[in-house]
């Protein structure tokens, strides 16, 4: 069964790493083209890129997909199949329809929960304890086609983003393989999403990654774990910037207006609208991160100096 493969970032690597490992015939993988990336700006291959490298597989790296000679040359290829894991494009109709067998998607939450495009950091943000791997049949609607598998995971107290993404793209490619298999085999069933049910994830933007530090202290504590370690909660703290990466919510009677901090011997304990949030590891303007006890040692931050 010959397979397109669309994909971009280190997620989407790990998936196609599988299914060559696995040696499934990918006659093509499609990433989003080189960016510049580090403090030299230097064009640097995607994460997707270097495995299809690795591979000797072909690649293709359109500006969009929608361009004509893209579309074309998908149709010269008749895939069988298409696999999409975190590309970065809407696909549409007129490539969605071309794979007699269809267009497979691998989404990281349980469908229809968190549709949209940052699922694994809303699950840590709003508390969640279970989430899991989906795929499912693409159509012209965001996140909403028929479920083919699906896996149900624990999210751990304290993790954070990259670590929930990095154990989910682990899982995702192994339930990608599974549905490729059953695929191939004309095992495949769909499992209609029910709509009534669906939550989204919307994009990440800037605004909401500064502190409110009078909001209650479990929903900073969670934003700060979704979050890190990019792009990062943050607050400013003596007139630079101070990213935090990694916190835990306490019911400690902590004095004073929110923001202020007490630091509680090795603990670094800052004061919000309800509790107070214990930062056990966060990153200075032009830092590298650091545990609190070190941030404590270096800065001796003031009884009641605040974060802003």
């Amino acid at each position: 069964m010959n397979i397109v493969f669309m994909g971009t970032p280190r997620f989407a690597a790990v998936a196609l790493e599988r299914l060559l490992h696995a040696g499934e015939e990918i006659c093509l993988v499609v990433s989003q083209p080189d960016r510049e990336r580090g403090r030299g700006r230097k064009l640097a291959p995607t994460p997707v890129k270097e495995v299809a490298m690795n591979y000797g597989v072909r690649l293709e790296q359109p500006v969009t997909p929608k361009l004509p000679h893209f579309v074309d040359l998908l149709t010269g290829i008749s895939p069988e199949l298409i696999v999409v894991v975190s590309y970065g494009h809407i696909l549409k109709s007129n490539i969605l329809t071309l794979p007699k067998r269809g267009c497979v998607n691998v989404h990281p939450s349980l469908l229809p929960k968190y549709r949209g495009a940052a699922p694994m950091q809303w699950t840590i943000i709003r508390g969640e304890v279970e989430t899991g791997v989906t795929t499912f049949f693409m159509n012209d609607k965001m996140d909403s086609g028929d479920i083919i598998e699906q896996i149900a995971l624990p999210v751990g107290q304290d993790e954070i983003f990259g670590e929930l993404e990095q154990r989910l793209a682990h899982s995702g490619a192994e339930l990608l393989l599974s549905t490729v298999q059953l695929l191939k085999r004309g095992e495949a069933k769909r499992y209609p999403q029910d709509d009534s049910k669906a939550t989204y994830a919307p994009k990440i933007d800037a605004e909401m990654c500064r502190i409110d530090w009078s909001q209650d202290a479990k929903h900073i504590s969670g934003l700060i774990r979704g979050l890190s370690p990019q792009p990062g909660a943050y607050c400013s703290f003596r007139g630079k910037r101070l990213k935090f990466l990694r916190a835990h919510a306490v019911d400690d009677v902590i004095s004073g207006e929110p923001g202020e901090l007490c630091s509680s011997g090795t603990r670094l304990l800052v004061k919000t609208g309800k509790g107070g949030v214990w930062i056990t590891e966060l990153q200075p303007e032009g830092r590298r991160p650091m545990k609190d006890s070190d941030f404590i040692n270096g800065y001796h931050p003031r009884p009641h100096e605040r974060m802003e």
